[in-house]
């Protein structure tokens, strides 16, 4: 195994609560397709997006950091593309999480009013 190998394996690694939960709740969502539609098709995409941007955050951080380590790139250069990174895995985590709330409300109905209350019970007399 190379070193870009064994870095991004250890990176996987460490995601790999998350990307367990992300494909379970993928393949979850698909097995609920026919059930709810359109909540499970919104969950679905959430999920995929959350998926690849573990995995791009990954990669990404690993071939820039071996940049780096080589000399490609300057230790500025190496803050700007990392900050520029974060940012916009941060925005597909935004819209990740965004979808997966939406599908949680979606097609919802408006519960029923409550029923109206009895009226009060008369006071004992008093004495």
């Amino acid at each position: 195994m190379t070193y870009f190998g064994a870095q991004l394996f250890g990176q996987l690694m460490a995601a790999s609560p998350n990307l367990l939960v992300y494909l379970v709740a993928f393949i979850c969502a698909l097995a609920l397709l026919g059930r709810c539609p359109r909540a499970a098709t919104l969950a679905a995409i959430g999920c995929a997006i959350l998926f690849l941007n573990v995995l791009q955050g990954a990669f990404s951080s690993t071939y820039f950091i071996n940049l780096r380590a080589s000399g490609a790139i300057s230790t500025k250069q190496f803050g700007v593309v990392l900050t520029v990174s974060g940012l916009v895995r941060g925005l597909f985590a935004v819209a990740g999480f965004v979808l997966v709330f939406a599908a949680v409300f979606v097609g919802r109905a408006k519960p029923p009013a409550p029923p109206p209350l009895p009226p009060p019970l008369p006071l004992p007399p008093q004495v």
